[in-house]
């Protein structure tokens, strides 16, 4: 079984750079419960959807360019980040 995570903003300017560190931290955490897997996926404050998801561990994860790519997504317009 895999571990989540989830973070919601109140506000529709994205994420601060705090937020998305303690995000981070916590996928490479999840890792204890499964490393088959990681996936995470952003709804944006006009309401689009980005998904990214591997068969890697989160901490191969969080280095990949798509996952950047989505970091910068939420970081300018976040408004919903989950991740496993």
């Amino acid at each position: 079984m895999c571990g989540l995570i989830c973070l919601i903003s109140k506000n529709n300017t994205g994420f601060t750079e705090q937020e998305l560190n303690i995000f981070k931290l916590g996928l490479y955490a999840t890792a204890v419960r499964g490393t088959d897997s990681t996936g995470v996926f952003l709804v944006t404050s006009d309401g689009n959807l980005q998904l990214i998801k591997d068969t890697t561990q989160s901490s191969d994860f969080i280095r990949t360019k798509e996952y950047t790519e989505l970091e910068s997504n939420a970081y300018t317009s976040g408004k919903i980040l989950v991740g496993h």
